[in-house]
């Protein structure tokens, strides 16, 4: 046989062996979750997951594994509390779902969260899954005791990796009131926004970058002076990237008139949503220049999704 056929049949063999790989699922990346379908029973409620997986294209899963729910490529996030024999550990924790509460859970969903935005968002933003839990709770250290301890707490709903958790898939959700829907509500667009910041979905635009000049960020201290300059973080934390985060933290988890609100005091060490009550007074925002850069981000979301994304605060943020 000739040299050249040799070489022909080598790499014809390459080849044959290579698309049976792909085939096999051999050339899938290791760790990454695979091979989601819905429905995943055949319950009343399963239609209505059918429909939100072809309008969202996300998977919300009643039926999931602690690998679902906890892994990520650095390290599993899952938390437990301290116990006599170990000292416990920081994270988040689920509990599986009663499947008796599935219906009244997807309502709740929709009255919260889904409901507060169009189908284009929510396609573009939404995570790939939604974990259906019974309840979601973190694990946080507890300082007040010694030796210290890891304490949980109802939190609602989460962000992990590529993924949102999100409780009340048990007797409660029957028996909610308004002021545990808006707690609810609170929480899971939290949740959503940290989604989309831990997945790089929320990219400031040039005209966004160029409105504020970060040269001398860094030498700045406080509140009051990163805000003359429309920049939320001082020093090392500034960023466009961050200050964009920002703006569309606030307009979630915010209200205008909370926004507008006129206040007397200005803390220039609280670096969180907590400062922003009367953030566009002439109090805080001195130069003008925050008001500023939220409309551009603002008017972004209204001129790329027909959206105006305060009117989620304005429904659901702090009043």
């Amino acid at each position: 046989m000739k040299l050249k056929q040799i070489y022909f049949l080598m790499a014809l063999g390459i080849m044959l062996l290579s698309a049976c790989s792909k085939e096999e699922g051999e050339l899938e990346p290791s760790g990454i979750p695979v091979g989601y379908t819905v429905p995943q029973g055949s319950h009343d409620f399963d239609t209505t997951i059918v429909n939100y997986f072809n309008r969202f294209k996300s998977y919300l899963l009643y039926d999931f594994t602690e690998k679902d729910a906890y892994w990520t490529p650095t390290a599993w996030k899952n938390g437990y509390p301290s116990t006599d024999d170990q000292n416990g550990r920081a994270g988040m924790e689920v509990t599986m779902p009663d499947l008796d509460y599935i219906a009244p859970q997807l309502d709740l969903l929709d009255k919260a969260w889904f409901s507060l935005y169009p189908d284009n968002f929510l396609k573009e933003f939404l995570p790939r899954l939604i974990l259906l839990c019974d309840d979601v709770r973190y694990y946080n250290i507890n300082y007040w005791v010694w030796p210290w301890t890891y304490d949980a707490s109802s939190i609602y709903a989460i962000s992990n990796y590529q993924n949102i958790c999100v409780s009340y898939a048990n007797a409660d959700v029957e028996n909610m009131t308004a002021a545990d829907t808006l707690a609810f509500a609170s929480a899971v667009n939290n949740a959503f926004l940290s989604s989309m910041i831990n997945r790089d979905k929320l990219e400031p635009t040039d005209e966004f970058i160029s409105s504020a000049n970060y040269t001398n960020a860094k030498s700045l201290y406080t509140n009051s002076a990163s805000w003359a300059y429309g920049i939320f973080q001082p020093y090392y934390e500034a960023s466009a990237t961050n200050d964009w985060e920002n703006f569309v933290r606030m307009m979630i988890v915010c209200s205008e008139d909370y926004l507008n609100r006129e206040v007397s005091y200005v803390n220039d060490y609280d670096f969180g949503s907590g400062a922003w009550e009367g953030l566009f007074t002439s109090l805080k925002d001195t130069n003008g220049l925050l008001k500023q850069r939220y409309t551009i981000v603002r008017n972004y979301f209204i001129d790329n999704y027909g959206f105006d994304l305060q009117e989620v605060g304005n429904r659901v943020g702090a009043q």
